[in-house]
């Protein structure tokens, strides 16, 4: 039987986090088969965030998986700013946007972690966070009072100077008091102090025009158990079938379906190709 990711979340989470990266203690999204730690560290900073939700992003009308992406947030800091939200049912918050507003003020660190599913040329994924990043920049410059972004933008652009981004590839971007954390394939990249860079990253994947609807329905149903005042440390079932992939969720008729297939080809961006 399915174990719906927030219910094993709720069962997996520890109430002190772990002091590094472990997969021993991990979730298995089963569309990907991609192993996703419960824990994880942010960057160089002292901050362990806590997994919330994991999806999968597709591409054209055949749902070709590129990756499965993972949002993690540093918990403590969040049940503070988040306590409007504690308590409430995961169904309450998949789609609550009161609470991914919030989590977009970006006052509590936040890590993205992806993994791929397929191979993809490095200029085609730069060309794919560019499409998607450079308007959130320019918004949040323009109406958010954040200081310009475009550099920021450019240099984050240079990081997938590669051949290629190959499968089972590891992306990692972390946002911790308005500086980007990044490490792709292993290597370590150079830090990017732009909260404008940071808030359109995240934007990206938890705001009013996600490029997965599904992973964030997912994250929003996660919260619920990343909000819990005394997290169960019962076992749960390793494996999650939970990810509604990249569904259109336009009409919204099935939410209950594990795999609507939720984005195709989002206008406004997508990072992957």
């Amino acid at each position: 039987m399915k174990a719906p990711l927030y219910l094993l979340l709720a069962a997996t989470l520890l109430a002190a986090p772990a002091a590094a990266q472990d997969m021993a203690d991990s979730v298995v999204d089963k569309s990907t088969k991609r192993a996703y730690p419960v824990h994880i560290q942010a960057g160089p900073t002292d901050q362990i965030h806590t997994l919330a939700g994991i999806g999968v992003r597709t591409r054209t009308m055949l749902n070709i998986k590129v990756y499965a992406v993972g949002l993690y947030i540093d918990q403590e800091p969040a049940k503070v700013a988040l306590a409007d939200w504690a308590g409430k049912e995961p169904k309450e918050l998949e789609k609550n946007k009161a609470m991914f507003q919030r989590m977009l003020e970006m006052d509590m660190g936040m890590t993205l972690r992806l993994i791929m599913t397929r191979d993809v040329g490095g200029e085609k994924m730069a060309e794919a966070f560019e499409k998607a990043l450079a308007p959130r920049v320019e918004k949040a410059t323009a109406e958010m009072n954040m200081a310009d972004g475009t550099d920021a933008l450019a240099q984050f652009r240079g990081y997938f100077g590669v051949d290629k981004v190959t499968d089972d590839s590891e992306l990692i971007f972390s946002c911790v008091d308005g500086t980007l954390y990044t490490t792709i394939k292993g290597e370590v990249a150079e830090d990017i102090e732009s909260p404008a860079l940071c808030w359109a990253l995240f934007d990206v994947y938890i705001g009013e025009k996600p490029i997965s609807k599904g992973a964030k329905k997912n994250i929003g149903k996660g919260m619920a158990a990343v909000l819990a005042s005394a997290p169960s440390d019962e076992a749960g079932d390793d494996d999650v079938d939970d990810n509604d992939d990249d569904s259109d969720d336009e009409n919204d008729d099935d939410d209950g379906d594990d795999h609507e297939n939720e984005d195709q080809d989002d206008d406004d961006g997508n990072p992957g190709s």
